[in-house]
């Protein structure tokens, strides 16, 4: 799995990039929240990131909200990674946002099981795409012909009257 990860200390960027390297990952590594958002909105972006939440430029919590409000944004998987560790700042970081929330220092274990944790929902949201992507070519095709059906053709066509209407044709 190609994982981003954002941490403006270059010994912890290090220590982690090596940690996940070591588990077989492949590492995109960031050193503050602007690099990082600009690496996740990419085309080819990795869909899961550690987040540092204090860096310069963005902080991982604003990161993340800019990354949920953008509508084309596909899904990504955001672990934040910090040394804030009160109640409030776990709820404040999941309210914006954040998948998980885990605290520096952290146990390298929960580390590995919360990113593998990550990796299997990324692996269901594929699926479920996939399969949305199959159930909508079922409801546009009859399934005898292979045809575009009646539901597809006026689809199409109330796309082509609205592109005409913008053209002015």
């Amino acid at each position: 799995m190609r994982i981003l990860i954002a941490e403006d200390d270059a010994l912890s960027r290090k220590m982690l990039e090596a940690q996940l390297k070591k588990w077989g990952h492949e590492v995109v590594a960031t050193r503050d929240g602007i690099e990082a958002l600009e690496a996740l909105q990419r085309p080819d972006a990795p869909r899961l990131a550690v987040l540092d939440w204090i860096m310069p430029g963005l902080d991982g919590v604003e990161v993340i909200q800019r990354l949920r409000g953008s509508a084309e944004q596909s899904f990504n998987y955001i672990l934040l990674l910090t040394s804030k560790d009160q109640k409030a700042d776990v709820v404040s970081a999941l309210d914006s946002g954040a998948d998980d929330y885990l605290v520096k220092p952290y146990d390298a274990d929960e580390l590995r099981s919360r990113i593998g944790a990550g990796c299997r929902i990324l692996d269901l949201q594929a699926q479920l795409e996939q399969l949305n992507g199959l159930l909508t070519e079922q409801a546009r095709t009859d399934s005898l012909t292979r045809l575009p059906n009646r539901r597809a053709v006026l689809e199409d066509l109330s796309k082509e009257l609205q592109r005409c209407a913008r053209k002015g044709a």
